[in-house]
């Protein structure tokens, strides 16, 4: 069977924007869009609503929605008018966000974030098929809510982001997704093997845990430019506390050993200096068209079930230009996969 497809649309483009690529996508046989949610941008909700209205057939992921910010109770809601408006197509697409972000810009400490994931979507879940319901959990608790509306469907996906072991197995144990971001396929396959591990000691059928995947894309001609761009994007990602320790994980100790004190000191350009083309190579998919299109497979059979074409955007170039030419170069119907 053909391997579905995702794209993700990033939270700088406008509405109208969004709304004309996800249509672009959707008329292209994608599987599905992922709209991010990130620091100084449009909140992911509205974004997903206007893409609901405007789209008939393509599924719409919240890729990510940090859990500190919202109640599980306020963001069940907001899915609850999401699943209605797209007639069954939402995602709810829940991470632990960057420890940075979450400190400086919302005064929250990240503690204890997989025992809170687990309460977290044990509460939404109830939430979507009970119209009332009581739970206590290690890190939430509640106590006689009542579910006054309908709801469209009484299971709607939820997707765990997972870097970390704990996170995957959790995924597998109790998520209908796990979404990962900047995997080797080497690493991807391992944690493959940590999801499903989760979903059999949970006693779950792993098939059911579907395995998506952000792969880091950048598809430009000039092949030293998109080269630039994904570097620099890896060493940005490095920076933070919870993709360093996954890289590291993931063999790049040395790498990142290296580039320490360039990345305490925010000095970024001298960071992605110093980062090697074997790391980019391994773990990102750029150049031009025809090499990042035969790069795909390999994350396929990694046991990535949904990829995610993840854009790294080149400065200067129009960001509608961009992402038209990636949803146009991966269509399903020419790379294989399907809708």
């Amino acid at each position: 069977m053909p391997t579905p497809l995702g794209i993700c649309l990033r939270n700088t483009l406008s509405i109208d924007s969004l709304v004309a690529l996800a249509r672009r996508a959707e008329e292209r046989g994608y599987h599905s869009i992922w709209i991010t949610e990130g620091t100084g941008s449009k909140d992911v909700i509205s974004q997903m609503a206007a893409v609901a209205v405007a789209t008939q057939r393509i599924l719409i992921g919240s890729g990510i929605i940090p859990i500190w910010m919202r109640t599980p109770i306020i963001l069940g809601a907001s899915f609850l008018g999401l699943d209605e408006l797209s007639k069954g197509r939402a995602i709810m697409g829940l991470g632990s966000g960057h420890p940075n972000a979450m400190r400086d810009f919302h005064g929250i400490e990240i503690k204890r974030s997989v025992p809170h994931m687990r309460d977290y979507v044990a509460i939404a879940k109830l939430l979507f098929k009970e119209k009332r319901f009581s739970y206590e959990g290690e890190t939430a608790r509640v106590t006689g809510y009542r579910r006054t509306v309908a709801s469209y469907s009484d299971d709607i996906p939820i997707y765990i982001a997972a870097l970390g072991p704990r996170m995957l197995r959790l995924a597998g144990e109790c998520a209908d997704g796990v979404l990962m971001n900047c995997m080797t396929p080497e690493h991807a396959a391992e944690a493959v093997k940590t999801v499903h591990a989760g979903s059999r000691a949970a006693g779950r059928d792993p098939l059911r845990v579907t395995i998506a995947a952000y792969i880091m894309t950048c598809m430009d001609d000039d092949e030293g430019r998109a080269f630039e761009t994904v570097r620099t994007m890896v060493a940005a990602y490095s920076r933070d506390a919870f993709y360093n320790a996954m890289l590291r994980r993931a063999g790049f100790s040395d790498v990142l050993d290296s580039i320490s004190a360039e990345l305490e000191a925010r000095d970024l350009k001298a960071a992605a200096a110093r980062v090697p083309e074997s790391m980019v190579d391994s773990m990102a998919v750029y150049g031009s068209e025809e090499r990042c299109r035969s790069r795909l497979p390999a994350f396929i059979d990694a046991g990535i079930d949904l990829p995610v074409i993840h854009s790294m955007p080149i400065p200067g170039i129009d960001p509608w230009d961009e992402h038209a030419q990636l949803i146009d170069a991966f269509a399903p119907d020419r790379t294989g996969t399907a809708s």
